[in-house]
């Protein structure tokens, strides 16, 4: 597959803000990441992966998915 450009987007909603994406357009393997912060009254969020409108395979592999720590204190972290 080492030839193969396999456009994708990975993507985050539903978690009380705007969708956010990012691009990968890249043949080979490339580290990203997408920070959010869940609402005031949203305890989930749906991360995706998509190529979607191109009509061909995408490789992913090793997601993760980290908490930050809650400051101390009313406010929360300013969105970057």
């Amino acid at each position: 597959m080492k030839d193969a450009w396999t456009d994708a987007y990975l993507n985050v909603a539903a978690y009380g803000g705007d969708k956010r994406t990012i691009s990968f357009f890249k043949p080979n393997f490339t580290r990203k990441s997408l920070e959010f912060t869940t609402g005031p009254d949203t305890k989930t969020a749906t991360v995706f992966i998509t190529n979607f409108p191109k009509n061909h395979p995408v490789i992913v592999d090793h997601f993760e998915l980290i908490e930050s720590p809650v400051p101390r204190g009313d406010e929360l972290p300013a969105a970057r």
